[in-house]
């Protein structure tokens, strides 16, 4: 049971005077205005579907952290049900914000938090009779996963919405078992590889489209070069990397211990979290590659575009770096995949190599060596501009940063 007092307690609002005035004000509104729906809910998760939509959105936007004690209540007032999604009793987060929804999803206001929010003003009684209200869903409702949010700076190309492209998705070009098991240079460990997506997962359209598939990788932290256990993922257009069903977060893999993690995609140089995460935790472990709230291992590991965080493109010869002149060079990676595919009768450097290919470094579909659009381009641009290479040699090379 969730006491009153205790309850008023999650709310930043600097007296109980100033607590019962919200709860009487709310319950007025309950009385008046809104029908919020029968309070005849054996298990709202399964019978309202918008519940779980909404916890994943607020995770996914960055607005709900399990650190914040993040939990959603269920409670009644003369037969009306409210939900409340915020902060539990051992939050560490002062400034969290709690959302009020009734039984249809709609956000009647926000409370709590560092702005007050705008619950005191409009409906101050709702929490009167909520002495009751019960945890529905918390943190440990899930045990451990890995919220990682990462982009890829070859979909990001001729971009201005901060979204992916998901053209190889669109194209229908996107394997439905993942590719790196047959790839040089990537190794599954434990139970990683061979993970197949779910049906329908490539018809999403929209922010959680499809991009590609990538691969995470837990290390040792003690020694952080030692692999422990992979797992095939995909990447979302807005970021999002998710398991088989195209929208679930990952499983953490471990119980216990303190593991780095690094991810790792096909034509791109992985990144990796500079310090170990501890699994020992059974909460929602937020991993933004995307944003800089996540230290990453060594020196420039990702390219900044526009205000988002990437991993660097071009890595056509599936090695450890991003070259463009100089032996194993991934401008001659690209060149070679193209003069060699049977398809390319007359060995033609312009020839336009269509479908799922390492040489295709902005994953449109289309590897290209010479011409418009050109992925050798998008190397040579890519070396001369690095932030590392102030003389814009050409024969700079970028190195992977993973141990």
């Amino acid at each position: 049971m969730f006491g009153l007092t205790n309850y008023l307690k999650h709310f930043n609002i600097p007296s109980m005077q100033k607590y019962v005035l919200l709860l009487a004000s709310l319950m007025s509104l309950l009385c008046v205005s809104y029908a919020f729906g029968q309070c005849n809910l054996s298990n709202p998760l399964t019978e309202l579907s918008w519940i779980q939509e909404q916890i994943d959105a607020d995770f996914s936007d960055g607005v709900a952290f399990c650190t914040c004690d993040y939990e959603v209540r269920y409670g009644c007032f003369q037969g009306d049900a409210v939900f409340i999604f915020g902060r539990g009793a051992n939050s560490n987060c002062a400034d969290f914000e709690a959302q009020v929804y009734d039984a249809q999803g709609t956000l009647l206001c926000v409370d709590g938090g560092i702005t007050g929010g705008d619950c005191f003003g409009l409906y101050p009684a709702l929490f009167e009779e909520l002495g009751n209200a019960s945890v529905i869903w918390d943190c440990e409702s899930i045990g451990c996963a890995l919220n990682i949010k990462a982009f890829l700076q070859g979909a990001l190309l001729s971009t201005t919405d901060g979204l992916m492209r998901d053209d190889l998705r669109q194209k229908n070009e996107l394997p439905t078992q993942e590719p790196y098991t047959a790839l040089a240079n990537f190794t599954h460990v434990g139970s990683g590889g061979g993970e197949t997506i779910e049906t329908g997962v490539f018809d999403v359209t929209g922010n959680d489209a499809i991009v590609d598939w990538v691969l995470v990788e837990w290390r040792s932290d003690v020694n952080p070069t030692n692999v422990v256990q992979t797992a095939s993922a995909l990447i979302q257009r807005d970021g999002d990397v998710v398991g088989m069903d195209g929208e679930s977060l990952l499983d953490c893999g471990f119980s216990s211990g303190r593991y780095f993690i690094s991810l790792r995609h096909r034509n791109h140089l992985g990144v990796m979290t500079n310090n170990p995460i501890d699994f020992s935790e059974s909460i929602i472990h937020n991993i933004y590659f995307s944003d800089g709230s996540m230290e990453t291992w060594g020196i420039d590991a990702q390219v900044r575009v526009g205000n988002i965080n990437a991993l660097w493109g071009g890595n056509a010869s599936i090695d450890n770096e991003v070259s463009f002149q100089g032996p194993n060079n991934d401008s001659g990676g690209i060149f070679f995949e193209v003069l060699t595919t049977t398809d390319n009768s007359s060995f033609a450097a312009n020839y336009i190599y269509e479908g799922y290919h390492v040489g295709d470094i902005d994953l449109n579909g289309e590897t290209i060596y010479q011409g418009a659009n050109s992925d050798a381009n998008h190397v040579f641009f890519e070396i001369l501009f690095h932030p590392e290479n102030p003389s814009f040699l050409a024969n700079y090379i970028i190195y992977e940063q993973l141990p």
